[in-house]
């Protein structure tokens, strides 16, 4: 017999390498993003007796997998104990390969709240979410709205902890963002992302379609409007990341590595954080069941996936830059366009038509356009000075009322009475140079839990238990310059306000009672519409305004919010010393 000769090391160190490539989890792709119900079939048949939650369209036919086609449902799973597929839009479909287990336990606790048919403001958290690592990424998995919702103050935010995981946070830190979301109704994000626009971030934003409120409707920063888009999910992704910066919180102490970018994704389109019916990722009974995924580090290749889809980074502006116009409340309105250069600037009222604008001239990066008509739409076009070319357009609505003035602590009058809130109020100025006839005028008041109140206006018998209350409208008119008090009942009763006498209001300032109790707190926004449209919006973030001493928050002569230094002379002192700052009904020195 022929002695077989031993393999060489060098021939069993190739097999043994050929068995690793075939056979190590590590080899194959943890997590993809994939499209299309043939492909989910076929994947969902690997599954060894699946369980979850599918449109009945894609269930297969499994015993385990409940079927749910209910409106407004967005959280659609099927895992087994090796995988599990996550499905971002169902119609059309795209969803999450993960070929890990890593899930599998967070995934049943979840399957089983969903089994009891538990609402969304009900479910309880699986566990604190934390990320699996997988090469050179690493993946968080959330369930909304019970792990991750829009925090009390309107940040989109994990629940369970304040980490750089955060998509609120991580936003902040990015340079570049990318912003997708079905029908962008969302005044929250919108405003964060102008904020992270002025900041000299680079953001470019998607949508199927817009749909703001009529006088919310400036593009002061550009959209691009895309109906052929075919994915219903909503998605955040941003590039070289900062870990020394945080444009929100100023505190950013978390470990965010400058090479891992991050994509955020979630199968509940990016609801209206200010309007309580509009917040599907609130935790109240307007929220919905829908699922999240965080993925952090090297995300080259699902950037890839929806740039085929038409959303990407390198869209190209159609206009060379942006145009951000604010306005100071006062007797003018910047408008910046960020770069240095000489620039013509048409102001127009119309839409569209700048055939009657005269040219104002301009160098630098931005300028103020004194004296703008209020109660309309501002227009503006840049051009460059010396080639003509069209360098931005953008367009603004310039209110006629504004908010100049909120007490949300109350005083020190009641607060010896236990009612702390007794004396909240807004001044409303009106800064325009005609009357404003305020019968037309809505106030209302979104909390902290997103839920709307109404405080006063014609529209009250639309809302509530409002229709036979008090208080109805402000039935009035303001001459130019003028201000209007509107505050809370003492103790709850309708009939007795705040007195003039405490606050030397001057004699002939007006003043409504709200139709309940209503007080105003941080993390609070107050809104002016005027038939059916909104006008102005303020949010209380805290930053100005205290507590012993009672001081409110008003608006300086150049119209920014600050806290009020006027002392109020009748204030009580108990021998504490001044406890009271507020000007209602006037302007103190420095005050708009």
């Amino acid at each position: 017999m022929k002695k077989m000769q031993s393999p060489s090391a060098a021939v069993l160190l190739a097999a043994f390498l050929v068995l690793i490539s075939c056979d190590c989890p590590e080899a194959e792709k943890i997590f993809t993003l994939k499209k299309g119900s043939a492909s989910f079939s076929l994947d969902l048949s690997q599954l060894e007796n699946p369980r979850g939650v599918l449109p009945a369209a894609i269930c297969g036919g499994e015993k385990k997998v409940t079927a749910n086609d209910s409106e407004n449902y967005h959280e659609y799973f099927a895992y087994d104990r090796r995988r599990a597929l996550i499905v971002l839009s169902a119609d059309p479909l795209y969803y999450a390969d993960i070929r890990s287990g890593d899930y599998y336990h967070a995934l049943e606790f979840e399957h089983s709240q969903l089994a009891a048919q538990k609402s969304p403001s009900e479910k309880k958290p699986a566990s604190i979410p934390f990320f699996r690592t997988y090469g050179n990424i690493s993946v968080c998995l959330y369930f909304i709205p019970n792990e991750m919702r829009y925090s009390d103050g309107g940040a989109l935010a994990d629940v369970n902890s304040s980490t750089s995981s955060d998509p609120f946070r991580l936003y902040g830190a990015a340079s570049e963002l990318l912003f997708y979301t079905p029908c962008f109704l969302e005044e929250r994000l919108y405003s964060d992302m102008l904020n992270l626009s002025k900041g000299g971030k680079r953001v470019i934003q998607f949508t199927r379609s817009a749909a703001f409120d009529t006088q919310f409707e400036n593009q002061r920063i550009t959209w691009y409007e895309r109906p052929e888009i075919a994915p219903l999910f909503s998605l955040i992704a941003g590039r070289a990341l900062d870990a020394a910066a945080d444009a929100h919180s100023g505190d950013f102490q978390e470990d965010v590595p400058g090479d891992e970018d991050f994509l955020f994704l979630t199968s509940v389109p990016l609801g209206n954080s200010q309007k309580k019916e509009e917040s599907f990722l609130a935790d109240t009974a307007s929220g919905r069941h829908g699922i999240a995924l965080m993925v952090r580090g090297d995300i080259t290749e699902y950037l890839r996936f929806l740039e085929g889809e038409g959303i990407g980074f390198d869209e190209k502006a159609e206009l060379p830059l942006s145009l951000v116009i604010e306005d100071s409340y006062t007797n003018y309105v910047t408008a910046d366009w960020a770069i240095e250069q000489d620039v013509q600037l048409f102001v127009s009222y119309v839409r569209g038509d700048f055939s009657k604008a005269g040219a104002i001239n301009a160098r630098g990066s931005c300028c103020r356009i004194y004296y703008p008509e209020r109660g309309k739409t501002l227009y503006i076009r840049v051009l460059s000075a010396a080639s003509g070319e069209i360098l931005a357009e953008s367009s603004l609505y310039l209110t006629d009322l504004v908010i100049s003035e909120i007490a949300y602590h109350g005083s020190s009058f009641y607060a010896q009475e236990g009612d702390i809130n007794a004396d909240d109020f807004i001044e409303i100025k009106n800064i325009s140079g005609q009357p404003v006839d305020l019968s037309s005028i809505d106030i209302t008041l979104i909390n902290t839990n997103l839920a709307e109140r109404f405080w006063c206006g014609p529209s009250h018998e639309s809302y509530e238990g409002c229709a036979s209350l008090s208080y109805d409208s402000l039935d009035t008119t303001l001459a130019a310059g003028e201000r209007i008090i509107v505050c809370t009942p003492v103790n709850g009763n309708s009939g007795r306000l705040f007195h003039k006498s405490n606050f030397g209001i001057p004699p002939n300032c007006l003043e409504r009672g709200a139709i309940s109790k209503i007080s105003i707190g941080k993390g609070y926004s107050i809104r002016l519409s005027r038939g059916g449209d909104l006008i102005h919006a303020v949010k209380i973030d805290g930053l100005s305004g205290t507590k012993a001493p009672y001081r409110s928050m008003v608006r300086d002569s150049g119209g920014e919010w600050k806290t009020s230094e006027n002392q109020i002379i009748s204030s009580p002192q108990g021998g504490g010393g001044p406890k009271d700052f507020c000007s209602p009904g006037f302007a103190a020195e420095g005050e708009l």
